[in-house]
């Protein structure tokens, strides 16, 4: 129930970042060139358009998934997932109802902790290596 709230609203961010780059990008010089030379418009999407916006959306939806991560996360630690599912979350809070920091039992609370942090880690660097594959103005010779 959880993730299906989030996918319904968790989308709406990375649209809104696509549609204004899109936006700009159609207020070009080389757009309104295309489109006097008589271009179609949807060769002037396809072939000018979409290139320059793949890579915002994915920058985007990398960004997007370790947020999701870590309210899934944080939901679960506070008791409001669903308890028959093992998460992350769901480890730290029976981490903390348990008492295992105050026995001094760690590694209940570091190992998911961690596995969190480098699972956010990891899709801010796959963004920004797609980013960087994709990005066209980034590409060298």
């Amino acid at each position: 129930m959880i993730i299906l709230i989030m996918s319904i609203f968790y989308w709406v961010g990375p649209v809104k970042t696509v549609r204004s780059m899109g936006l700009q990008i159609k207020e070009e010089t080389y757009i309104e060139a295309s489109r006097a030379l008589g271009a179609s418009n949807a060769r002037i999407i396809f072939k000018h358009m979409v290139p320059l916006l793949i890579p915002y959306a994915f920058a985007s939806m990398a960004l997007y998934v370790p947020g999701a991560i870590v309210v899934e996360a944080t939901l679960s630690l506070l008791g409001l997932g669903d308890p028959t599912i093992v998460t992350w979350g769901q480890i730290l809070q029976d981490a903390h109802s348990g008492g295992a920091m105050l026995s001094g039992m760690w590694w209940w609370v570091v190992p998911p902790g961690l596995a969190i942090a480098l699972m956010g880690m990891t899709f801010a660097f796959v963004g920004f290596a797609m980013d960087k594959i994709l990005n066209p103005k980034l590409k060298t010779r």
